[in-house]
């Protein structure tokens, strides 16, 4: 049976140190500690395997970073909040970098039968991730959605009209995005805030709502068009060079090519040059010439957020 986890990431600093500048991280709520102290693939561990986790991390309150519970649960930093002051010490040490943006996928479902069922991303649990941000970082550090509103009516509206703030502008900044499409973002996030009013992270939304800024694609096929149309308009897009681990297995980049046709501002992948690929095609996403990120007319500095990356 082929996996479609036969990939792994080195920590967030390293990744950072390779150049690149989206990252990922998935997490779920742990508001009293220990909910997820024994998974179920402990017992498939073979001798002489680390453990995914001390048993003092696993029972502190708070968010704990793992791809699937009790099935993928190895994390560099299994707190979220670990892993946030890890991306601010490495800013801190690098603070001439461009704006990092960070995909928050938020997990609450029962994926696989017999695992345990995660709590509900609810406002309060939402209002948490908020404040940890600001806790972490400060605002100074984060590139909000009132930054980009301004005095405009809408997000959306100061998108279309203004655009995205200049890179040169984001310096040693971080945007977080929630990577949701369901209620917990659609519904629960914005209510009360319209435009994301007072709110620290962005999400995706239809692109006719006033809080929509941000589009993701898990499949680009049969989006193209569409995708170049939200770019030209002003949106930021995100795809994804692979899916799986299928391209990876067989070293086929159509999918990386359109989504660098597309125009597509951050382009996903779990194969990126400096990364350990599994497979003997050596699959790698990268731009011709090996980079993972691209200003077109070579004039970042002066740009507005269009930087191309691959994650």
């Amino acid at each position: 049976m082929k996996s479609k986890l036969e990939y792994e990431h080195p920590p967030l600093d390293v990744q950072l140190d390779l150049g690149l500048r989206l990252l990922e991280l998935d997490f779920y709520a742990d508001p009293e500690g220990g909910l997820y102290e024994q998974p179920p693939n402990l017992k498939f561990l073979r001798e002489g395997d680390p453990p995914p986790y001390s048993k003092t991390s696993i029972n502190e309150t708070g968010f704990k970073v793992m791809h699937i519970q009790g099935y993928d649960n190895y994390s560099h930093c299994l707190a979220f909040r670990d892993c946030l002051i890890a991306l601010k010490q490495w800013s801190d040490q690098h603070p001439e970098h461009t704006l990092i943006t960070v995909t928050l996928n938020l997990k609450d479902d029962h994926i696989f039968s017999g695992l345990l069922v995660p709590p509900n991303f609810d406002a309060e649990l939402l209002a948490d991730i908020d404040e940890l941000l600001l806790e972490v970082f400060g605002p100074g550090r984060l590139l909000v959605p009132d930054d980009v509103r301004g005095d405009s009516d809408s997000l959306r509206q100061a998108i279309l009209e203004k655009g995205w703030p200049r890179l040169a502008d984001t310096q040693q900044k971080f945007m977080f995005v929630l990577d949701e499409d369901k209620p917990k973002a659609s519904k629960v996030y914005r209510q009360g805030h319209p435009s994301l009013r007072g709110r620290v992270m962005f999400a995706q939304y239809p692109t006719t709502d006033d809080e929509a800024s941000f589009m993701m694609f898990w499949d680009l096929f049969g989006h193209e068009e569409e995708i170049q149309k939200l770019v030209a308009q002003g949106f930021l897009v995100r795809v994804a060079a692979d899916i799986g681990t299928k391209e990876a297995r067989t070293n086929d980049k159509r999918r990386l090519r359109a989504a660098i046709d597309s125009g597509a501002q951050f382009i996903s992948t779990d194969y990126y040059p400096g990364n350990i690929s599994p497979f003997s095609t050596e699959y790698l996403a990268s731009f011709q010439g090996g980079g993972i990120l691209r200003c077109p007319n070579g004039s970042e500095p002066e740009r507005r957020i269009d930087q191309i990356n691959v994650h």
